[in-house]
């Protein structure tokens, strides 16, 4: 049981612990951080400061692929960094990401699109650059936090920019197979070849 508030962990309104459970188990992170304070690869497979550009490259791992069978992409990366700065839903997930540059210029209710932030350059599928107004050294430990936005196809997403138009889908070891709104129950279902238990169920 995650919480008592009835609300679908994926919800804007679930608690905090809520949606860290259900983010790791669905939607991955970009990075973890080990108890010795280490960086490990997450869904971003490598990461290069530049430093005379004060940028960060960023790689994304494309052998993930989401529940429905497509490959992460860094374009969704960008959506899950520009979103909180856009919804209108009062979600307090801004806060890590305010060192990139230029993304504090954007307004609750803009239309996300591509490019709109100066510091977020996406290369390629693979590949994105972040461009930092200030220091760089806690900015790869604030994308392991729980409060980063889940990591889906842009298109999955409803115009309110994080609930889900349908069924949930993710790049993580398990994947929703069955919800039920009015009791806040969720099934997960581990992917093939991933360890843990093969079915769990999460209450709210």
């Amino acid at each position: 049981q995650l919480s008592g508030l009835e609300e679908l962990p994926w919800s804007p309104q679930a608690e905090g612990a809520a949606a860290a459970i259900y983010r790791q188990a669905v939607h991955s992170r970009p990075v973890f951080i080990t108890s010795n304070f280490e960086i490990k690869p997450g869904y971003i497979k490598s990461w290069n400061w530049v430093y005379s550009e004060n940028k960060f490259v960023l790689k994304l791992d494309q052998t993930l692929k989401y529940h429905n069978g497509k490959a992460i992409s860094a374009y969704d990366f960008e959506f899950v960094l520009v979103k909180p700065f856009l919804g209108t839903l009062g979600v307090s997930d801004q806060t890590p990401l305010m060192s990139i540059k230029g993304i504090t210029k954007l307004k609750k209710g803009d239309k996300f699109r591509r490019n709109m932030v100066d510091g977020i350059k996406v290369i390629d599928d693979e590949t994105i650059e972040i461009y930092l107004e200030k220091g760089h050294s806690r900015f790869l430990y604030t994308l392991a936090s729980f409060v980063i936005a889940p990591l889906a196809p842009i298109e999955e997403f409803r115009d309110d920019l994080y609930n889900f138009k349908s069924t949930p889908i993710g790049c993580g070891n398990y994947r929703v197979t069955s919800f039920d709104s009015k009791t806040g129950q969720i099934r997960l279902e581990r992917i093939n070849g991933q360890r843990g238990p093969r079915i769990v169920d999460l209450f709210s």
